[in-house]
């Protein structure tokens, strides 16, 4: 944008001249539109299932909870800390954590009890574990309250994915293999697709949250990484000087395309592997 980068004059047409709400307004404009644009698609997603699996315990014959004493009728309200809302939090609670032993909450006739260290199966793909449920849930009656209370929740859920998913890639329990850029997310785009128009749509929330996220972090070169300047030149009372922010933005700029050829080099030799 015009004046951007401090390099023209400063008019009443550069962004520079503008105030700081309007600036910030500006920076967070493009990454607050996807995570609209994921509540929007999570919505048609909740619109067209057939029914919503409710929280409650349908049946745990051959599941690691029959063995911990959980019977029909039993409410999941927490895991391992987390509040339980909507049955995807269940699912996405037990995904992270693949084979980690977890602590279940449960309500039965009004009293709360405890299952610990509930192991559930798991698979790997991609190096990264993933936990699978293995019981049964009640279904709840479809309702446009239903509908609105699915959609926030399941796109919270989703927001909450993208940062554990950061949370486990930093400290180290998510490898690189994890990671995927252009090439991998074309590949799994088609398989999603493959797989019918809803989990596509599904998938298609998970990427737009992570756009949207991953632009709001406070990293040079990203549109997070602008709102931090802002928020330094709010702090000092002047911008920040235009060398530093150039040099700053020019090395985050080069650590993301490098990260970006990386991946990329990655997934093709992974897609050439795996032909």
């Amino acid at each position: 944008m015009m004046g951007e980068d401090g390099s023209e004059e400063i008019t009443e047409k550069s962004l520079l001249s503008k105030t700081k709400l309007q600036r910030l307004f500006v920076f967070s404009a493009g990454a607050l539109t996807n995570i609209l644009l994921g509540f929007v698609a999570m919505f048609v997603f909740c619109s067209t299932q057939p029914a919503y699996p409710s929280t409650v315990i349908y049946s745990v014959e051959g599941s690691v909870l029959e063995e911990h004493g959980v019977i029909q009728g039993d409410e999941i309200v927490e895991i391992q800390g987390t509040k339980i809302r909507i049955a995807s939090d269940i699912s996405d609670v037990v995904m992270m954590n693949g084979s980690k032993p977890l602590d279940i909450t449960f309500l039965r006739n009004g009293e709360t009890f405890r299952a610990e260290g509930v192991v559930f199966p798991s698979i790997v793909n991609d190096g990264v574990e993933i936990g699978v449920t293995d019981f049964v849930l009640y279904s709840l009656r479809r309702s446009f309250g239903e509908l609105i209370r699915q959609t926030v929740y399941g796109a919270l859920g989703a927001i909450k994915l993208v940062f554990s998913s950061f949370r486990l890639l930093i400290s180290g329990e998510y490898g690189m293999e994890a990671v995927s850029g252009p090439v991998g997310t074309v590949q799994v785009v088609a398989q999603a697709a493959s797989m019918g128009w809803r989990t596509l749509l599904y998938f298609f929330v998970i990427i737009s949250m992570n756009l949207g996220v991953f632009n709001l972090l406070p990293f040079p070169a990203l549109d997070g990484g602008q709102i931090l300047f802002l928020g330094v030149e709010a702090v000092i009372g002047r911008p920040v000087s235009q060398k530093i922010y150039s040099v700053i933005t020019a090395v985050g700029f080069g650590f993301l395309m490098l990260l970006v050829v990386f991946v990329t080099y990655k997934d093709i030799v992974k897609m050439i592997i795996g032909g």
